[in-house]
């Protein structure tokens, strides 16, 4: 721009801008050196503050948002709630981190939670049909126990246990089911087969008593 001696020189363009960088925005603050009246050839440059970049960093729970913070660049995020992952029948939840590793911030970030899972375990005991404890088991959900050997005894036959653990979801008490049907039934076969013998016998012998005679 070419003006009149000691005629002060007027900037009439847009406002200077200087590009962003992840770290830094700039905003116009005046020129350099300061303008005064000319006396000679002069030429002035852009002089510009700088800010700092602000990022927002989000800290989620699935769809949840555990916490949410505008963070200058270069500084390092922290999350100050505990993440909860509600159990469910089969597992329980136990926080372990953030995903992706937390970094320094360079721009807008979201991390989200990861959890350890634990698979639920019951106890399955098994009583014998006399009620003494046989076993306590530790299954895992979902799993089956592995059923212990009940010794069936006064008579008795082990037929099964009062209910299924094929499929295990809880806390359960099993007792041996028994049944003395067979053994009965064994013995009144016994008893029937002496009473007809006894009674063959008895027929026989007056058989030969009347020939006798």
């Amino acid at each position: 721009v070419e003006v009149q001696y000691q005629t002060v020189p007027v900037y009439e363009g847009e406002i200077p801008v200087k590009p962003a960088t992840e770290q830094y925005s700039y905003v116009f603050k005046g020129w350099n050196p300061e303008i005064v009246p000319a006396t000679a050839a002069v030429t002035y440059t852009a002089k510009f503050d700088s800010l700092i970049n602000v990022y927002r960093v989000t800290f989620k729970n699935g769809d949840e948002i555990v916490q949410e913070s505008d963070l200058k660049y270069d500084a390092m995020p922290s999350c100050a709630i505990v993440p909860v992952k509600p159990a469910t029948e089969k597992y329980t939840y136990a926080f372990k981190g953030w995903t992706p590793e937390i970094e320094s911030v360079t721009g807008n970030a979201v991390y989200q939670a990861l959890f350890d899972s634990t698979i639920a375990t019951f106890k399955v005991t098994f009583i014998s049909h006399l009620g003494n404890i046989l076993e306590v088991q530790t299954v895992n959900y979902g799993e089956a126990a592995i059923p212990p050997k009940d010794e069936a005894s006064d008579g008795r036959y082990f037929v099964g246990w009062s209910r299924s653990i094929d499929n295990v979801t809880e806390n359960m008490i099993v007792i041996a089911l028994t049944d003395n049907i067979a053994m009965l039934s064994s013995s009144s076969v016994a008893e029937s087969s002496s009473s007809v013998e006894e009674s063959s016998s008895s027929i026989g012998s007056s058989s030969s008593q009347e020939e006798n005679v």
